[in-house]
């Protein structure tokens, strides 16, 4: 068997996994969201790749957490830097308090000056900017 199927297999098996899990925790579904776009980034196939995003957002709305805010996850540079409290409060690296899941209205992801930044638009009127230098709130 080649290397590439049995990643592939591994993916497949992993998903299934989460797919038929009926009960997630916050803790838990975050962590397998989490999971979930790791094995994204690694997987070429687009089918699978579909799939991953199906069970990420069946995830999201079993533990009651936005499908906007949800895609905060999705940029894997800033995926381990951001966490979730038992309030679905967003935090970037523990100390700097992104908002509510439910509070975000968009996340937009760009590349400017050769610096990945997250856009993150609340519903409140207020944004925040985060590169990989800087946490900045009220951007215009």
């Amino acid at each position: 068997m080649n290397s590439k199927k049995y990643g592939q297999d591994v993916f497949i098996e992993k998903i299934n996994e989460l797919k038929n899990k009926e009960n997630f925790t916050l803790d838990d579904g975050i962590k397998s969201i989490k999971t979930l776009y790791d094995m994204k980034d690694k997987c070429e196939l687009l089918s699978i790749r579909d799939t991953i995003d199906i069970v990420i957002f069946k995830i999201a709305q079993e533990i009651f957490f936005s499908k906007i805010a949800v895609n905060i996850f999705k940029y894997e540079k800033f995926r381990s830097k951001f966490s979730v409290d038992q309030n679905k409060i967003i935090w970037y690296e523990g100390v700097e308090r992104v908002g509510s899941a439910d509070g975000i209205k968009q996340i937009i992801f760009r590349e400017t000056d050769n610096m990945e930044e997250i856009l993150i638009e609340k519903f409140n009127g207020r944004s925040i900017r985060i590169n990989e230098k800087a946490f900045i709130l009220e951007w215009e």
